[in-house]
């Protein structure tokens, strides 16, 4: 039995509002499917969405629903019309149907039995405005930052472009921006950019060391993924861990490079961290033990 609880406000819109409800197929090479009502499991003689009515009641009744021999046959792209009381009254049932969910989401992390899935126009349309909202904001961001930032930006989405030309780091970043970019604007908007960065530069220069699935300096474990070390030492008990991890670093290289710095289009609390970067010859590689973020 589908759970009516968690529909979308808009369907309830719409049958508020009597309007139209379009079902569309899960699989397009599937026929028409068959359905009947379906019997409430916590009342018997009962069924969902079907209202129990006398026989006087029928007969004072334009339509109504016989629950035990009505069968409606439904393909894809059929539509329930609730201005109208044939449709109205059997959409009530219909959507019951455990063949059928009420949004293509729903659909996805269905299994095979659910065939069709409710489509409303003005959900689909803002679920693309969102998306294309989206990859403009991550555009955006990425036009108006800095040309010195895009090197550590490629790298905290997982590509090493040190030593390329800012162009290309650019190319990479608006790529990346249209296709993942909520992925993007977390690489603006976090807070622990410098920690990250830190991370990973520390791992180049053998400062922090990952051993048999745990990242480590010198002997205290700082977890078992990249993220887990920004955690560990984003944590206030644990900053004399970072202040030397930071010390280390800058001991070890000779011309520190530029922390990323405050973009045009939104300044990032993270970027005040003092991070030292070398860049090297043409490299692609990940840092020693590093894992790609997600």
């Amino acid at each position: 039995m589908n759970s009516l609880d968690t529909l979308p406000k808009t369907l309830a819109q719409v049958e508020k509002e009597r309007g139209k409800i379009t079902l569309k197929a899960v699989y397009k090479s599937a026929g028409a499917l068959t359905v009947c009502p379906v019997k409430d499991p916590d009342r018997p003689s009962f069924y969902l969405g079907v209202e129990r009515l006398s026989e006087d009641e029928k007969r004072n009744r334009d339509y109504y629903v016989e629950p035990e021999t009505l069968k409606l046959k439904i393909k894809d792209g059929k539509v329930f019309d609730l201005s109208k009381i044939v449709d109205r009254l059997n959409w009530e049932w219909v959507k019951y149907c455990p063949e059928i969910v009420m949004s293509y989401e729903e659909a996805q992390m269905s299994g095979i039995e659910v065939r069709l899935y409710v489509q409303i126009q003005e959900v689909e349309s803002q679920k693309t405005l969102s998306r294309i909202n989206l990859k403009l904001k991550a555009l955006n961001l990425v036009d108006a930052d800095e040309a010195m930032n895009y090197s550590a930006r490629t790298r905290l989405l997982g590509m090493d472009m040190r030593g390329q030309t800012s162009l290309s780091q650019k190319e990479f970043l608006m790529e990346e921006a249209e296709r993942h970019p909520q992925k993007v604007i977390n690489v603006y908007n976090s807070d622990t950019i410098g920690i990250r960065l830190l991370v990973l530069n520390a791992l180049d220069k053998g400062i922090i060391t990952y051993d048999q699935s745990i990242y480590s300096y010198n002997t205290v474990s700082l977890g078992m993924s990249e993220d887990a070390v920004v955690e560990f030492l984003t944590r206030t008990v644990n900053r004399p861990v970072r202040d030397l991890v930071q010390q280390d670093l800058e001991h070890m290289t000779s011309s520190p490079s530029q922390p990323v710095q405050e973009s045009a289009a939104r300044p990032t609390q993270a970027v005040q961290e003092n991070i030292a970067e070398t860049a090297p010859a043409q490299s692609t590689a990940r840092p020693r033990g590093g894992h790609k973020q997600d």
